[in-house]
């Protein structure tokens, strides 16, 4: 912040101590950063307090630019008041992500914004109807980056729906529907979407937009952030989850490509052009890729600012919750053959829901495309939420992994008979 400077000293400030509280201030919120024990909770909350009323912020910037004539009254009370003004997550330094899926250049005039497909819905608690995730700023992308939450701030919740209403639903598939299309998902399912196979060749390709999506780190997966919730170490981001499915679908004899580069980093805008360059580069050199999965992971805060884990209980073992986004053409742009996107992702989540109930959110059916005219196979995954640990994430992975590559090898077998 610019400050008038005389003779070595800057002019029209209070005395000394009250210059003192900014930089204070300041230097508490870097300390946030650093911790996540107990003490680094109400450190937080304290700090949050702090921050949570644009009086208290006002007088903060009065004081720094020297306009303020006399100590704020009742500052003690200011301090108390909750907001977010100050927090990590409204000063972080990435700009909110547009949600773009080509570059601004291609978009019709008359098109709307795309928007991206997760962002901070305000969850139920557990086995409560599933809260659909809306467009706020910022997985499928998602959301302004977040404030790394502390254990203590983490809830665990199960979404799913307990009813048809708000849902497009058929033969027990959930369809949240948030393109402004109509759809008959009888009609849906019983469309067998085309993927013609080839064995020998690359048939699946695996992308990251949004690779520097991290997870709430635990004892053996602590990582050095990028930024809030987001790492380039692909040990500890949804590269590494990638990983896992590509691992095992080779392991079903599949031939998988696994594009392991970050496109959302150093700048989030743009990530979407850039890894469907990608994808347009990867299907020109191999015709035979028709399924392309776009590995994200979600994040879901409370209006209250707690984040959520997305978990259920599998054969004794805790989980992270997946949900199969779709892209359609509602935003203006081309993508004339989704319905065959849709087609396949309620196959497999109709073949999940049989295996593991509760691991498969409703499908997100969206107006804008997230890339995926590319291939007649495309689909965007979220595994889990910033509030899940990596191995519940890679635990949810291979699940999704052994339905996919079950569904693939069938399509194997009936094309070559």
């Amino acid at each position: 912040m610019a400050t008038t400077r005389t003779a070595g000293r800057r002019t029209g400030f209070l005395p000394s101590p009250l210059r003192q509280i900014p930089r204070v201030l300041t230097a508490a919120l870097l300390l946030r950063l650093f911790f996540v024990s107990r003490a680094g909770a109400a450190l937080d909350t304290l700090l949050t307090q702090a921050g949570q009323t644009p009086g208290f912020a006002a007088a903060v910037l009065r004081f720094e630019t020297g306009r303020f004539s006399a100590a704020p009254p009742d500052l003690l009370t200011m301090l108390a008041e909750p907001s977010a003004l100050l927090s990590v997550r409204a000063l972080a330094p990435r700009a909110a992500p547009n949600g773009a899926d080509i570059p601004p250049d291609a978009l019709p005039p008359d098109a709307p914004e795309p928007t991206p497909p997760t962002a901070n819905p305000t969850p139920r608690a557990a086995a409560a109807p599933e809260t659909p995730p809306v467009s706020p700023a910022a997985s499928a992308a998602p959301e302004t980056p977040e404030s790394p939450a502390p254990s203590s701030h983490i809830r665990e919740i199960t979404l799913r729906p307990l009813g048809a209403d708000g849902y497009d639903t058929a033969q027990g598939v959930y369809v949240k529907n948030e393109s402004g299309l109509s759809v008959d998902m009888e009609a849906i399912l019983a469309q067998t979407p085309s993927l013609p196979l080839v064995r020998g060749k690359p048939q699946v390709l695996i992308v990251h937009t949004h690779g520097s999506e991290a997870y709430c780190p635990d004892p053996q997966n602590i990582y050095t952030p990028s930024d809030v919730e987001r790492t380039e170490d692909r040990r500890y981001n949804v590269v590494r989850v990638g990983k896992e499915i590509a691992d095992a679908l080779t392991a079903r004899g599949l031939s998988v490509l696994h594009d392991g580069e970050i496109y959302d980093f150093p700048s989030y805008t743009g990530s979407y052009g850039r890894s469907l360059e990608a994808v347009t580069k990867a299907r020109a050199e191999h015709p035979s890729l028709l399924v392309i999965l776009d590995i994200h992971r979600d994040s879901i805060v409370t209006a209250d600012g707690v984040t959520c884990k997305t978990s259920v209980t599998v054969a004794g073992e805790t989980v992270a919750q997946l949900m199969l986004v779709v892209g359609t053409d509602g935003a203006g742009l081309t993508h004339p053959n989704w319905k065959q996107n849709l087609s396949l992702a309620a196959r497999l989540q109709k073949a999940a829901d049989a295996r593991a109930p509760g691991l498969m959110r409703p499908i997100n059916l969206r107006r804008e495309r997230f890339n995926q005219h590319a291939a007649p196979g495309a689909l965007l995954l979220e595994v889990g939420s910033s509030g899940n640990t990596l191995p519940e994430a890679l635990a949810a992975a291979r699940r999704f992994a052994d339905v996919l590559g079950d569904y693939l090898i069938e399509q194997l077998e009936s094309d070559n008979n």
